[in-house]
């Protein structure tokens, strides 16, 4: 038997770590850009957006701050600027000439167009002003609104990286349906935030059977886990001879 050595490859021998650090580095830029512990690329890094995972929570936080601020008085201005401007496309304020009749920009205009332009101009001095008096809201709401638009593009990118061409799916094609079917309780065994038994149950309709169906089925793979975790397994071999038979 003849064993080799790392003889005459002094820069492999020599190593004091299993990696370069460019090497590292390489994969961390290259794999590791998802929103998991590490960059770990989770499920919802490819369609949380499509599906609302990622947004939804950015909705209700921006609603519930906007309803504060429009009770406080804050965005009483901008409020009316809006609703003028919402009279002038619509109609309720005539079609040639919009006359708006009180509030912001109240006047006669020779159309809708020309209604909007005076609006918008009034528009960015309250946005401004609203703004500033909304303090530290106004930085949440902005947040909410660019983390889904980040969400958006990076979601192509991941799909892209993944080869995932939408346009070439085949329609109508069972076994793509088929094969998840037969995955779903090992999905139910990763449910972290993001990972697929969240993912999934964010985005199924639990008033439905199969809904329910599903979710039963990955919280079958989540106790499958546990109980081989002990020792006591699923494995029901099937005798080859029904033992009942007399030999």
């Amino acid at each position: 038997m003849t064993i080799k050595t790392l003889e005459d490859l002094p820069l492999i021998k020599d190593f004091t770590q299993p990696i370069t650090e460019a090497t590292k580095q390489f994969y961390l830029d290259t794999l590791a850009k998802g929103s998991g512990p590490n960059g770990l690329v989770l499920v919802k890094d490819f369609f949380g957006e499509s599906t609302s995972v990622v947004s939804s929570e950015d909705i209700l936080t921006v609603a519930a701050l906007l309803r504060a601020q429009l009770a406080a008085g804050t965005l009483s201005t901008l409020a009316a600027i809006y609703a003028n401007m919402k009279g002038s496309v619509n109609g309720s304020f005539g079609t040639g000439p919009v006359v708006i009749p009180s509030g912001p920009g109240a006047g006669s205009y020779a159309n809708a167009d020309a209604a909007i332009s005076a609006l918008v101009a009034l528009a960015d001095p309250a946005i401004s002003t609203a703004a500033a008096a909304m303090g530290g809201d106004t930085d949440t709401i902005n947040t909410a609104f660019s983390e889904p638009a980040s969400a958006t593009i990076s979601e192509q990118e991941f799909q892209t990286d993944a080869g995932i061409v939408f346009d070439d799916l085949t329609e109508d094609t069972l076994t793509p349906v088929l094969a998840l079917i037969s995955s779903v309780p090992s999905l139910g065994t990763s449910d972290a935030l993001g990972r697929p038994s969240q993912f999934f149950e964010s985005v199924l309709d639990k008033e439905s059977v199969a809904g329910q169906a599903l979710i039963a089925a990955m919280r079958e793979g989540q106790n499958s886990l546990e109980l081989n975790s002990v020792g006591i397994n699923g494995y029901n071999i099937i005798p080859a001879r029904d033992p009942t038979e007399s030999t």
